[in-house]
């Protein structure tokens, strides 16, 4: 299962540049594309994964709020792009959240409620701030939000199962996990 998990992270890794971003006419629909979206542009779905996966070794607090304050993270950023506010490097700054999740389930690190779910927070405004800088005049930016926040949340839900799966027996493998996702997001910071 760990074999498999890694070997499939490793082949998401060589699929090439994430295509969440601009030129790969994502962002020129409504709710079909905010929900392709996270499943399509692999610094996004690693961020979600890694955030999810992480916050199974949380207190129950921070547990419960980190996907409502990822979230909200996600559509202020988004909100803050749209409204023309953009920043030179943003694709770096995202890579830098997936090597930060990366190191976090790497350390198991546990942090207090606050400090957790400000990070989470503002790991999903960066990401949503790229969204709302991207996205194309005239799309249907609500339903495209709206799709962006369910398949967001989804995934960061799906990333809790799999980190509840490995922090019941305090599984020595996640760390590769953490290792592993921290060296994607490595390579996505230098390509």
């Amino acid at each position: 299962m760990i074999a498999k998990s890694l070997t499939t992270l490793a082949l998401l890794a060589c699929s090439g540049l994430a295509l969440a971003h601009s030129g790969h006419g994502l962002h020129h629909g409504g709710l079909a594309s905010g929900l392709l979206h996270p499943l399509l542009g692999l610094d996004h779905l690693l961020a979600l994964l890694a955030i999810g996966f992480w916050s199974a070794w949380q207190a129950s607090s921070l547990k419960r709020g980190i996907a409502p304050l990822a979230m909200l993270g996600l559509v202020a950023g988004t909100l803050i792009g749209l409204a023309g506010l953009s920043l030179t490097g943003i694709e770096v700054g995202i890579a830098l959240s997936v090597v930060l999740a990366g190191v976090l389930i790497a350390a198991l690190a546990r942090l207090p409620a606050w400090s957790g779910g400000l990070l989470a927070g503002l790991f999903m405004l960066v990401h949503g701030l790229a969204h709302g800088t991207e996205m194309h005049a005239g799309v249907d930016a609500a339903g495209y939000v709206t799709g962006l926040v369910i398949a967001s949340l989804a995934m960061l839900l799906l990333g809790r199962v799999a980190g509840n799966a490995f922090a019941r027996r305090d599984h020595p493998a996640a760390r590769l996990v953490g290792l592993a996702v921290a060296l994607v997001g490595s390579v996505l910071a230098v390509a």
